[in-house]
């Protein structure tokens, strides 16, 4: 350089070594360019043929000192573009110069919001390992930028632990500390996180009484809760109840703090917050447990803890222990639960989903204290409200009507019944005791008209039998002999080898007796083996009855043997056969022989007219789908979707019918089933996981027929709770629907939305992950396709055997070689 440009240099090193910064900077850019004035004279005259101009931002042969006090003192006034231009000159070489301006360049980068440019910078930093100070920074530093910009795998957190395994006692490690345990929270991977944890409290005993420390323990205890959450949702109730255990045993007293996001993150370790809401958890996970004591006890925990007004489950918990009392049959003390619960919803408005059913029990409460004007009152609220509950509310109140004799007001309540609700599991029986009090007010001939209705209407009703026998005797009751005789053959032909099949043939035998026709009664008997019936004979009833009697003390194994006997010769055609042949198939699944109990609810399901039907059917289908014989299973399924006399049953059999139409690649099955599903459950939340189950394998129907809109509505529904494996996996497949509509941005936009949403289920934004490298692939962008299955690659935990992850990478990468 000119003499000029060489007193500006030395006068930019003094004032960089006085700390006056920008002095420096103006000293050494006048240098800078008399540098290149130089140059480029220099090259003008060796090549006096070219008028040759130096770009501004090449290279020029400035003192390698120099350009790094350059881009240092521009760093320190703010500039920091200038100072990436000049820091990039700076040579590399095995010395502190390289080392420094890789940190400082690193730190430029992360001014300027370019991540990535940094974690290279701090990564060439560390390579160096000249100054363990410089060192230390550099790998903070790094941290820092996995911290800002880390997926959801938690790339961050192992940056974290790695730091602290270097740098246990670091300046840093306070900020580590308070960092990780935001990092953690991000990460979303429970387990992982706490099992980084373990291993950080095992490694940093020392640093117990670091304040950063305590927040890690803290958030050990916000990791064991949202595990039990997760457990909870997922249907395993016992890990969930020893997760809020852990919580509850483990907490500290602590206060709320912010996350990054400004969100309040309320610590696990409060006493007076998580763990009121952990003692909620454990008794909803006890009460699906039926162990009702265990729910009673730790919802009472709940409502102790200073800080129970301000839960989130606060009215939920009165609910519940309403109704853990009232499995235990404490109806005073469930009465007054749900009174609270009631009065706390009408301040509300009453508009909680459970307030009817809530009246419902207070009902059933003081119908159980015999209290029935009570309880008629609770039943009417529920009926003026026409709420869920209101046919039970309706039958409930013509039910009490009849036990205070008001039987004309039971006989109009019940109508009403029928009439409103035609499909409900009460119907029948409102009308089966509108028979009733119709024999109470001794009008014999309407409760005739009244049995045949329900024969007709509901003629898979449990009362079906019933009213066809007592039918027949009314008539025999009004002497209406010719009808008897009819009705009782009716009986038996209808609901052969029954118990009422039998008591029909009885009064058979004492109507032929009294008008002395024995000739048409053992005529009549002749035919009976067409219905598998005979006449009952002394050592057929001995046989039965002894073999009942092991059946009836618990003796499975030798009831088996007994019952087999009396099956072998005495059936077809005892009068026992269809009991007999239900206790053994029953005597069997309570030994836990699932082939031989198959085999028997085989042969019980094809004895037409049994009472046992249902019962047979279901245990066929149960039996058959836990063997994976899906096909057989399917049959069953639809066979009890066609007896079932309760909508349990016909629950059952939906959802059998949905699995197996599902496991067996049957579409449009799976579509129709899940239609009717939805139809009558869409607005039940009781039916929420039957719903989503629904929503998500007819959604998996309309992908495989590539109806891809189809499939978006319902998936849509299903990826809201990505905690649930179903869940987290529809919102894969939304992203994929997307995608095989090539509607690229829109599945990219789904899957960052899944990653920034609170799932364990790692596998399935694993997939969304490589999903987002096809997206860049199909975009053309290679790189960034590459360095999203590298990031996947180096932070993935497999989850067991049979996890497909490394292999999906590992053949996506092999594409870019």
């Amino acid at each position: 350089a000119s003499p000029l440009g060489e007193l500006h240099r030395m006068l930019g090193e003094i004032y960089y070594r006085k700390g006056d910064y920008k002095q420096a900077v103006s000293h050494l850019k006048a240098y800078e360019q008399a540098a290149k004035a130089s140059a480029q004279s220099r090259q003008v005259g060796t090549h006096s043929d070219k008028q040759t101009e130096i770009p501004a931002h090449s290279e020029v042969p400035i003192v390698r000192n120099d350009i790094y006090l350059l881009g240092m003192a521009e760093y320190q006034i703010g500039a920091y573009q200038d100072a990436v231009t000049h820091l990039k000159q700076v040579k590399q070489e095995k010395d502190t110069i390289s080392e420094s301006a890789n940190l400082t360049l690193g730190h430029a980068y992360r001014k300027l919001g370019q991540q990535e440019q940094a974690k290279m910078a701090y990564q060439a930093t560390i390579s160096y390992g000249l100054t363990p100070r410089v060192s230390e920074e550099a790998l903070y530093n790094y941290t820092l930028c996995t911290y800002e910009h880390s997926s959801a795998l938690g790339e961050s957190v192992k940056a974290f632990t790695a730091f602290l395994k270097l740098y246990p006692q670091s300046q840093y490690r306070e900020q580590i500390f308070t960092l990780l345990s935001d990092a953690f929270m991000r990460s979303k991977n429970y387990q992982a996180a706490l099992n980084v944890l373990d291993s950080i409290e095992g490694d940093y005993s020392g640093s117990r009484n670091s304040k950063g420390y305590a927040g890690l323990a803290e958030t050990k205890q916000y990791l064991r809760y949202q595990l039990g959450v997760d457990a909870f949702l997922q249907g395993k109730m016992k890990k969930s109840r020893e997760w809020m255990t852990a919580v509850i045993q483990g907490c500290s007293v602590s206060k709320p703090h912010s996350n990054n996001y400004g969100e309040t993150m309320v610590r696990p370790g409060d006493r007076t917050s998580y763990t009121t809401e952990a003692y909620y958890w454990r008794a909803e996970a006890a009460y699906r447990l039926h162990d009702y004591e265990g729910c009673v006890g730790d919802v009472a925990r709940y409502f102790s803890q200073p800080d129970v007004r301000r839960s989130a489950n606060y009215l939920a918990a009165m609910y519940l222990y309403g109704y853990a009392l009232f499995s235990l049959h404490r109806y005073d003390e469930a009465n007054k639960q749900f009174l609270r619960y009631i009065d706390q919803c009408s301040g509300q408005g009453g508009n909680d989903p459970t307030y009817a059913d809530a009246l419902n029990r207070l009902g059933d409460c003081a119908f159980n204290a015999r209290d029935f004007r009570s309880a008629i009152a609770y039943y009417g609220q529920v009926i003026d409200q026409n709420a869920t509950g209101s046919d039970y509310a309706t039958f409930q109140k013509g039910y009490a009507q009849g036990l205070l004799r008001k039987y004309n007001d039971k006989i109009k309540t019940m109508q009403t019944l029928v009439v409103r609700y035609p499909k409900s599991d009460y119907a029948d029986d409102g009308m089966y005791e509108i028979a009733r009090a119709q024999l109470q007010l001794e009008d014999e001939s309407a409760a005739i008209e009244t049995y045949g209705q329900l024969l007709q209407t509901y003629p898979n009703s449990n009362y079906a039998r019933k009213s066809s026998l007592e039918r027949a005797m009314l008539f025999g009751n009004l002497h209406r002999t010719e009808e008897a005789i009819a009705a009782y053959k009716a009986t038996i032909d209808r609901y052969p080898a029954t118990d009422e099949a039998y008591a029909a043939l009885d009064a058979l035998e004492a109507l032929y007796v009294e008008t002395n026709n024995i000739a048409e009664y053992l005529n009549y008997t002749k035919q009976l083996s067409k219905q598998n019936m005979q006449v009952t004979t002394a050592d057929d009833s001995l046989s039965y009855a002894a073999a009942e009697l092991q059946y009836m003390q618990g003796n499975y194994t030798a009831a088996a043997t007994a019952l087999s006997g009396y099956l072998s010769k005495y059936c077809a055609g005892g009068r026992y056969c269809t009991a007999a042949q239900q206790q053994l198939a029953d005597a069997y699944y309570r030994l836990m022989q699932p082939a031989d109990a198959l085999r028997e609810y085989k042969a019980l399901a094809e004895i037409a007219g049994n009472p046992y039907m249902e019962e047979a059917c279901m245990r066929v289908a149960e039996l058959s789908y836990d063997a994976a014989d899906y096909a057989t299973a399917l049959d069953y399924f639809y066979r009890l979707l066609s007896q079932a006399s309760s909508t349990e049953n016909t629950d059952i059999a939906r959802l059998g019918i949905l699995r197996c139409s599902y496991y067996l690649g049957q579409h449009r099955a799976t579509i129709d089933i899940a239609g009717q599903i939805l139809a009558d459950y869409h607005t039940d939340s009781n039916k929420a996981p039957v719903v989503a189950e629904a929503r998500y394998n007819r959604a998996k129907a309309y992908i495989a027929l590539e109806q891809w809109e189809n499939a978006e509505a319902d998936l849509q529904v299903v990826a809201e709770e990505v905690r649930t494996a179903n869940g987290a996996e529809a919102k894969y497949l939304l992203a994929e629907c997307y995608f095989a509509e090539n509607d690229l941005d829109k599945a990219e936009a789904e899957i960052m939305s899944f990653a920034q949403m609170n799932t364990q289920q790692q596998y399935w934004l694993a997939r969304a992950l490589i999903l987002l490298a096809d997206i860049n692939t199909r975009r053309g962008d290679t790189f960034q396709a590459k360095q999203y299955l590298l990031s996947l690659q180096a932070n993935y935990q497999p989850a067991g055997d049979g996890d497909d992850i490394a292999e999906r990478i590992a053949s996506r990468l092999s594409n870019y070689e």
